[in-house]
């Protein structure tokens, strides 16, 4: 019985050891506390929730071309300068990113970001103008031509405004949870 205590303790020890040195952080990083098991389940699900609700068009890459610019099509068509966009983004090995971009005239002119778990996440330093609109299709079509068969990109794309309202492949993922043109 004790060798099979000792077995389970192991595990346990080394994902003890992996937590404390990712809570470490390093240069241009800000921790920030932990939620409940619960709050990041419903998190989690609420972030899928939110790209898969919107109309989308889900890609495959034999057309993946084609639906790209019908998407970059509908975007230009509807001339949108002016919006906010909140968009939820993650790395291996980073907390998943919450952006909040005000955009002006076509120019990033105020962010809000935090990062989850929230109470002991790491804040990483990112650039809200490479998560404008035009940044994400371009991230779209980057993600998308990228040939990885055993992880096929996963990309929807808005059936209104064309946007990306999800971009996922095995190296990170971008959804848009709100997308509100400000536009009078």
């Amino acid at each position: 019985m004790s060798q099979f205590k000792q077995f389970h303790t192991l595990p346990f020890l080394w994902i003890v050891l992996i937590l404390v040195l990712g809570a470490c952080g390093g240069e241009g990083e800000t921790a920030v506390t932990t939620p409940s098991a619960t709050d990041a389940t419903a998190n989690a699900l609420a972030t899928r929730i939110m790209a898969a609700t919107d109309e989308v068009n889900t890609t495959a890459n034999t057309d993946f071309t084609q639906q790209l610019e019908q998407a970059k099509s509908r975007w230009a068509s509807h001339n949108i300068d002016d919006y906010i966009v909140g968009v939820r983004h993650s790395q291996p090995g980073w907390n998943v990113q919450f952006l909040d971009i005000t955009v002006q005239d076509g120019v990033v002119t105020s962010h809000k970001q935090d990062c989850y778990p929230t109470r002991e996440c790491i804040l990483r330093e990112i650039d809200p103008t490479e998560f404008t609109i035009d940044e994400l299709l371009a991230v779209a079509e980057y993600v998308g031509n990228l040939n990885i068969p055993d992880h096929p990109a996963q990309i929807t794309f808005s059936e209104t405004y064309g946007y990306p309202s999800s971009i996922s492949y095995e190296d990170g993922f971008w959804a848009i949870s709100n997308f509100q043109p400000t536009t009078p």
